[in-house]
């Protein structure tokens, strides 16, 4: 081998090795690009499902609220007909008479 013939192969083994450190540079750059991309899709779906899990529990709430007030409104209803029902019952008068004779003695 001549010193032309080996200074042509250190030439190639030179590029050949640019090459393959420009192969590698590549990969880390398209990796780094796969990796921003799936953690800006990550970071848009955890911030989706955080609005969705907001939405549900407002729904959720917002049954339970409307339960809660048809329950509250059944049971002054009820309490308010109790109500009525005693102030509209009539005392016999010989009760009335007793109770005051009890109070006055």
């Amino acid at each position: 081998m001549d010193e032309k013939n080996f200074i042509e192969e250190l030439h190639e083994i030179k590029s050949a090795e640019q090459q393959k450190e420009k192969i590698i540079q590549d990969a880390h750059r398209e990796a780094e690009k796969i990796l921003s991309e799936a953690s800006a899709k990550a970071k848009a779906a955890i911030s989706q499902a955080k609005d969705e899990a907001v939405q549900t529990e407002e729904k959720i709430l917002t049954s339970e609220r409307i339960k809660l007030e048809k329950e509250e409104k059944e049971i002054i209803e009820k309490a308010q007909k109790e109500a009525q029902k005693i102030l509209n019952a009539t005392i016999p008068l010989q009760a009335i008479k007793k109770a005051v004779e009890k109070i006055i003695e």
